[in-house]
């Protein structure tokens, strides 16, 4: 990935956790979405990775951690979160 990509999707196994579509898998897959710092830069690579977490069959959840907003959490950048957030399909 591009050095100045500001995320990081990790797949992490996690045996035993009962989330829905894991059931016939002896697994569960989350992606983590990591310092998004929203809206910030980069905008379409951001779309283009929640475009191909929302193409991968086997994800059970995504989890967001780290700074969210670009700035001081303004409710603009909040409502910019909210709608990228909210193209997520898992």
């Amino acid at each position: 990935m591009r050095r100045g990509l500001l995320l990081a999707a990790l797949l992490a196994l996690l045996p035993g956790v009962g989330t829905a579509g894991a059931e016939e898998r002896a697994y569960a897959r989350l992606v983590v979405f990591s310092d998004l710092h929203l809206p910030g830069r980069l905008i379409p690579e951001k779309r283009q990775v929640v475009d191909t977490v929302n193409s991968w069959s086997d994800v059970d959840g995504v989890v967001a951690v780290g700074d969210i907003a670009a700035g001081q959490g303004t409710p603009e950048e909040f409502a910019f979160a909210k709608g990228f957030f909210s193209r997520l399909q898992k």
